[in-house]
């Protein structure tokens, strides 16, 4: 999958950074052909979902995460 130029439009006319996370969340799913995702930022030391879409995602969003703790994955 190709981003269109309807996509590019809809990105450039968002104002909302947190609108536009979920677009580009949105689009980075459709582009891998999955069901789920999240976005995740480094925020103050930690990493943040600030973004994520599909099956158990309110599960995840708002989780902060230290670099130091284990992997969950």
């Amino acid at each position: 999958m190709t981003i269109s130029i309807n996509d590019y439009k809809a990105l450039s006319q968002e104002l909302d950074p947190e609108k536009i996370q979920t677009q580009i969340l949105d689009l980075l799913l459709k582009m891998q052909n999955v069901e789920r995702g999240s976005l995740w930022l480094n925020r103050n030391g930690k990493y943040e979902c600030v973004a994520a879409l599909g099956s158990k995602s309110e599960d995840v969003r708002g989780v902060k995460l230290s670099p130091e703790d284990q992997s969950i994955v």
